[in-house]
């Protein structure tokens, strides 16, 4: 296929756009319902609440381009929870 941009793109103005309508939506917020796992509790710190200076560091450190990732850290991580996981599990 070769591209020579002489395709014209359909229009996508307000009056042309047609809403669209999930068919999994259920019928009213309040029907709406989440069920977690019980692996959720993993997500975080052991009494449930994120340090919220530790993450506007990360997020300045990130911004700025000084934020060092450990990849030898995350695996070891990453290796020890699958273990665990695998452990549980039998």
């Amino acid at each position: 296929m070769k591209i020579d941009g002489s395709y014209k793109y359909p229009s996508l103005s307000p009056a042309t756009a047609k809403p669209v309508k999930s068919q999994d939506a259920p019928a009213s917020d309040a029907a709406a319902s989440v069920n977690l796992g019980a692996s959720s509790g993993l997500l975080t710190s052991g009494n449930g609440e994120f340090n919220t200076e530790k993450v506007e560091k990360i997020k300045t450190a990130i911004g700025q381009g000084g934020f060092a990732i450990n990849s030898s850290a995350i695996s070891e991580r990453l290796l020890s929870m699958a273990k665990e996981l695998l452990a549980h599990g039998k």
